[in-house]
């Protein structure tokens, strides 16, 4: 079994533990993934200020998505997701992207794994039309699938990027 493989089916068993119980269909699997989402997202904007740093960045070769403050910087570690072109209105998810380094992958390659086992097209199509309420669902049941502590979507132009983080360190300028 390869690496990714290996991580796909330790996460889908922990998925199974904390949210497959009570074997939800799939919207009502994303609805309850957002609400994850918006607890976690809530608690990391009161803990450290998410959402509201001056600037962000995503080093792919050490797979830190770094928040700079006036007082401090956030680091997390990081997994892309997935991108959504407002334009376009399409969602693609990093395992197709030859974009994002292979290692930042893990966890849409956990999705994807976990889509090919339910027969899901949007978990395994690599682009499809989305709006951006659909790229946000995707993202939250990575973060869930992932076992993310959260999700910044980052803007890059027209396109936005749905980056999965872990635990934040921080620390003072």
């Amino acid at each position: 079994m390869n690496k990714i493989t290996l991580a796909a089916v330790l996460a889908l068993s922990l998925f199974s533990r904390l949210f497959a119980r009570e074997d939800l269909d799939f919207p009502r699997l994303c609805e309850k993934a957002i609400n994850d989402l918006h607890a976690k997202s809530s608690a990391h904007e009161s803990l450290w200020g998410l959402g509201h740093a001056e600037r962000w960045d995503l080093n792919q070769k050490d797979g830190r998505l770094i928040f700079t403050f006036p007082d401090k910087i956030v680091s997390c570690p990081a997994q892309i997701i997935g991108t959504w072109h407002r334009p376009s209105q399409t969602w693609r998810w990093a395992w197709s992207n030859q974009s994002v380094e292979k290692p930042l992958t893990a966890h849409s390659e956990m999705i994807r794994a976990y889509g090919a086992e339910r027969k899901i097209e949007q978990l395994i199509t690599a682009k499809w039309s989305a709006a951006e309420e659909d790229a946000w669902q995707m993202a939250a049941l990575a973060c869930v699938i992932g076992d993310a502590q959260g999700i910044y979507r980052g803007p890059a132009g027209e396109t936005f990027v749905f980056i999965a983080f872990g635990k934040p360190e921080i620390r003072k300028k």
